[in-house]
């Protein structure tokens, strides 16, 4: 065997100290107190006090924690992912929590209305637990948030996808909603010329502040790719326009001030909007519109109505319009604006 290095003895000795750091605990007392202390352990408190201030999951543009579901073998199941390119990571109460591969949850049959939530789960009670004080969960009705001041429960949770099952229904039919919080560092820099290049590993969401301008970006993207949005002037994108519809002029959307703005102006490729029924002239993909009935201009002088509805995809991102009057086949979508508050 080789004998170690002068370095290896150096090494052995930190590692030594470092396994020490939440053992042979010294627990302050009731006054005043400053931590850490050299050669001195913490407890699981004083741990969280230096290390807690942030919770949520570390998004680096691979959609980590992700889920999908399968209504089979038995009652159904639901399947947790890692990132796409790493494993899943987060922080909660000022531990860490990586998910390497997926993990699968049984969802049981009801006989009523039921939530069910895939959460983090922090327990302070299971700090010897051999995979530590943090799992992945999925859990049946409220979750366990009860305090007490011995801590022997007082958990804590990262709320990542929450569904109600209905009595007689398989798992597929459940509505999953995304609830994720993620961590979302925010930078200054001096212009909009020296913000970071996205292959320096931005963590999805990341703002940064102009220095010169004072206007906010959001990075979107990944190491394989990504850009910054501006937040302070949201630029305008294309609304996805139905097969029975046409552009007459560039029909947009943008995010701004807590509200979804419209522009433009569009047409029906053929024929007349129905007086009976509504028709989808396009869709906002992957925005969670809210519930309106907005008038809008129609050609011919009249007025229709501006709602939306929920796609295929189970989110509320469908635009629709109502016309009870005969001879419109063009509607206007300047000025309008959908709060979502």
């Amino acid at each position: 065997m080789t004998e170690p290095t002068s370095y290896d003895l150096i090494q052995d000795t930190r590692l030594d100290a470092l396994e020490g750091v939440l053992a042979d605990v010294t627990v302050p007392g009731e006054g005043e107190v400053s931590f850490p202390v050299a050669q001195q352990g913490m407890d699981t408190t004083m741990w969280q006090q230096l290390f807690r201030d942030l919770s949520g999951v570390i998004d680096t543009g691979g959609d980590p924690y992700r889920l999908t579901s399968s209504d089979s073998p038995g009652s159904g199941t639901v399947t947790i992912h890692p990132d796409v390119r790493e494993p899943a990571q987060a922080r909660l109460s000022g531990y860490a929590h990586r998910l390497p591969t997926a993990k699968t949850f049984t969802v049981p049959a009801v006989t009523s209305a039921t939530t069910f939530t895939v959460a983090l789960q922090y327990d302070p009670t299971q700090h010897k637990r051999p995979g530590g004080p943090i799992i992945l969960g999925l859990f049946r009705g409220a979750l366990d948030r009860t305090q007490d001041k011995d801590r022997t429960q007082g958990k804590e949770y990262i709320v990542l996808h929450t569904a109600t099952r209905q009595p007689s229904t398989v798992v597929s039919q459940m509505t999953w909603r995304k609830v994720r919080q993620t961590l979302r560092p925010q930078i200054l820099v001096g212009t909009k010329d020296d913000l970071p290049d996205y292959r320096d590993g931005m963590l999805w969401g990341t703002e940064a502040r102009t220095l010169n301008t004072g206007e906010i970006y959001q990075f979107r993207g990944n190491k394989a790719g990504g850009s910054w949005r501006n937040l302070s002037r949201p630029e305008w994108q294309k609304i996805s326009l139905s097969g029975s519809m046409r552009e007459m002029l560039p029909t947009e959307w943008r995010a701004v001030n807590g509200a979804i703005e419209l522009r433009g102006y569009c047409a029906l490729q053929s024929g007349e909007f129905p007086t009976t029924s509504s028709t989808t002239i396009g869709w906002i993909s992957g925005v969670q519109l809210p519930d309106v009935n907005i008038p809008i201009a129609c050609n011919n002088g009249r007025l229709g109505t501006l709602t939306t509805r929920a796609g295929s995809s189970g989110v509320r991102d469908n635009l629709v319009v109502n016309t009870p009057q005969s001879g419109t086949n063009r509607v206007s979508l300047d000025n309008i604006r959908l709060p979502l508050d």
